[in-house]
């Protein structure tokens, strides 16, 4: 617990997911010491505003990559990397969009050299939770 926590001091701008949303705002990855994780608490003001995500962007090293936008919902994560080194633990962070019954995803790390790493991947829609749906689904799964 403690390493994720140590962990999590470390995120910074520059390594965060960037949601945009129907009320026009932006909403940029920040973490709450003893909070719920940031996307808990986006999802939560989604659903009490009656509002949905329009786009989600990853960046890392100050590169973004930015998913389709208007999706029928987005889905976010991230994870502790141990493979890279001793000492240090990268965070991992994924975002995704929902295309029919699969989630596209976006990986990305920012290296030991300091340098932005991105890898792709799919997964069924069943069982991923945290997926911020559009008014066309309009729910919310958890």
């Amino acid at each position: 617990m403690a390493r994720q926590k140590e962990a999590r001091q470390r995120m910074n701008y520059q390594d965060a997911w960037i949601a945009s949303l129907s009320s026009g705002d932006t909403v940029v990855e920040h973490w709450v010491p003893d909070d719920f994780s940031p996307w808990t608490r986006l999802m939560n003001y989604c659903k009490d505003h009656n509002i949905y995500l329009t786009n989600l962007r990853l960046t890392v090293c100050s590169k973004t990559i930015a998913l389709k936008p208007n999706a029928l919902g987005y889905w976010q994560a991230h994870q502790q990397s141990y493979l890279l080194g001793a000492g240090d633990i990268p965070i991992v962070r994924g975002i995704g969009f929902v295309d029919g019954d699969i989630v596209k995803i976006v990986w990305g790390i920012r290296t030991p050299t300091n340098q932005p790493y991105f890898w792709s991947e799919k997964r069924s829609i069943e069982g991923q939770g945290c997926i911020i749906w559009s008014p066309s689904k309009n729910t919310i799964q958890v």
